[in-house]
């Protein structure tokens, strides 16, 4: 079953946790250090991933499952058509 999260992140590892995030599923960046990604991965797995990228205490980690119920904002063509895309996935 496909899952929506928001990921966001900030700290010394950035592009260690970007990779790592990317390599989890579906993934969308509109804004810096903030990707949504579609996975079958659950939250705990991918904290569990990200855990060991981050600099405990002084790096800030968040992440989000969220729905595609309601959706609204200033986004690109590119950036709705995912967002578009994986509402068909979580409807599966």
């Amino acid at each position: 079953m496909y899952k929506l999260f928001v990921i966001s992140y900030s700290g010394s590892y950035a592009n260690s946790i970007k990779e790592t995030v990317k390599s989890f599923g579906a993934w969308f960046n509109h804004f810096d250090n903030q990707y949504l990604v579609c996975t079958t991965m659950t939250i705990q797995q991918i904290k569990t991933q990200l855990d060991s990228k981050i600099a405990q205490g002084t790096d800030k980690l968040l992440i989000l499952e969220v729905t595609l119920k309601d959706t609204h904002g200033w986004l690109n063509d590119n950036g709705w058509d995912w967002i578009n895309k994986q509402k068909e996935k979580l409807r599966q």
